[in-house]
């Protein structure tokens, strides 16, 4: 096989080889998506794999990860800016809801609904003019959960990474790939 002209850059990615045929490295290409990556974290889309604790890092800084799933079930039902599924036509937050199918599923959907984040920064690295954002501190159990949500445009210059109009999730991430699969 040819020398490497462009290594992986992910796990998601494949690195290019010269064929010797032509003086310029091929195309960039990747491994297909909806690939298992990051040990079952994520899904890969195209030669990335867009895990949770990745987009909320890119959102709120390096030391930022998912937070716990108590955040997605107590904030993603209640259809606000703290937590939703998107948004109707006219601007309304939509609940997260079970729509007519398993148990299961309402779990991912509430999963699927805005990302909440923990740690890292008090606001989001990207500011934007309709920008939106909440931090919520919920106690239970004695224990202390921060849930942090941000909504509005961001950058296309992200990783390569696309945000859905409502920043519910970038695409690729492991919800959005399970969805389309059902």
């Amino acid at each position: 096989m040819g020398h490497v002209c462009r290594a992986a850059t992910d796990e998601c990615d494949l690195p290019e080889r010269c064929d010797g045929r032509n003086g310029e490295c091929p195309p960039d290409v990747f491994k297909q998506n909806g690939q298992v990556c990051k040990e079952g974290a994520g899904f890969c889309y195209n030669g990335e794999c867009p895990t949770l604790d990745r987009q909320c890092s890119i959102l709120w800084g390096e030391n930022s990860k998912a937070s716990e799933s108590i955040c997605y079930k107590q904030f993603n039902a209640q259809g606000t800016i703290r937590g939703n599924c998107g948004m109707d036509t006219n601007g309304n937050h939509l609940k997260c809801t079970e729509d007519f199918v398993s148990l299961h599923r309402y779990h991912r959907n509430l999963m699927c609904g805005s990302l909440q984040c923990q740690f890292g920064n008090q606001v989001p690295l990207f500011k934007a003019k309709d920008q939106e954002y909440s931090r919520t501190l919920v106690y239970t159990g004695g224990a202390e959960f921060e849930c942090k949500v941000a909504s509005g445009s961001i950058r296309d210059d992200i990783v390569n990474m696309d945000l859905h109009k409502s920043n519910l999730y970038f695409d690729g991430s492991k919800f959005t790939i399970e969805l389309l699969r059902e």
